[in-house]
């Protein structure tokens, strides 16, 4: 289910600009998105049900992307 987590994230990241910052917080995301998972199916919420509520629970991360473009390329 986490591969699921990493491959909506990537979606959501795709038109991110290309910047080592862009990188650094869809990593960050996808830490906490991956803990967060982990800790509802610790607490018993079925696998299924944890992934709707870490997704449902991302926001619009298109609204971050703005300050995000002024960095130095990732791809000099």
């Amino acid at each position: 289910m986490k591969e699921k987590i990493r491959n909506h994230i990537d979606i959501l990241f795709e038109n991110a600009p290309k910047t080592k910052k862009a990188d650094e917080l869809k990593e960050q995301l996808y830490a906490s998105s991956a803990e967060k998972y982990d800790n509802l199916t610790t607490d018993g919420i079925e696998p299924e049900e944890a992934y709707i509520n870490v997704i449902n629970s991302l926001g619009d991360v298109h609204k971050q992307f703005a300050g995000l473009e002024d960095n130095v390329p990732n791809y000099a």
